[in-house]
This record gives C-alpha cells, structure tokens and sequence, in this order.
C-alpha cells in the first residue's frame, strides 16, 4: 500500500465553537479527495475525542459522548482517497 502524505489541504488552525454563527466548526475545506476515509480529533494525550467519515460533517466542538471539549490544543488526522485512487494521510 502506497499512502501519499503530500495532499494539499487547507484545514483551518482554529475554530472557536462559541454559538456566535463565526467559525463554529472544524472541518477539511478545500481538499482534493475523492472519498473521506475518516477524520479523527485526538487530545493532547493521544486519546480520540471524536471522529467522523462523512465528508459533510464536521467537529462543533463536543466530544463522541455529547459533552463539550475543553479549551486547548488538539490534533487531527484525515484520511481520504485522492484523486488519484491513492490513500492519502494528513495529519497536524
């Protein structure tokens, strides 16, 4: 298996899901996929707080269980299959 790591993306750096109708979610905007494979959001201590496969859906700031997550750092990993029929894995 081949994963290409070399996507283009634009992922946003922030979000701040206040209700405020600016930002209120964190999504992959603009990628070149053609299927998402999953989307997973981990803490700053590895532990996966919450993960999608729908490329409409997006993270609005709750945990899986429904609880809203805490301010801080969090990290991403996205993967999808590119145009070119090959997995792609990107990660921040």
């Amino acid at each position: 298996m081949f994963v290409d790591t070399t996507m283009e993306q634009d992922v946003p750096t922030a979000f701040s899901p206040n209700g405020d109708g600016v930002n209120d979610v964190f999504r992959p905007v603009g990628m070149k996929f053609q299927n998402l494979v999953e989307f997973r959001v981990y803490n700053r201590w590895g532990q996966r707080v919450y993960s999608f496969a729908n490329p409409n859906d997006k993270w609005n700031g709750k945990l899986n269980n429904g609880n809203e997550a805490s301010e801080g750092t969090y990290y991403y990993i996205i993967n999808a299959v590119g145009t070119n029929n090959i997995l792609a894995r990107l990660s921040i």
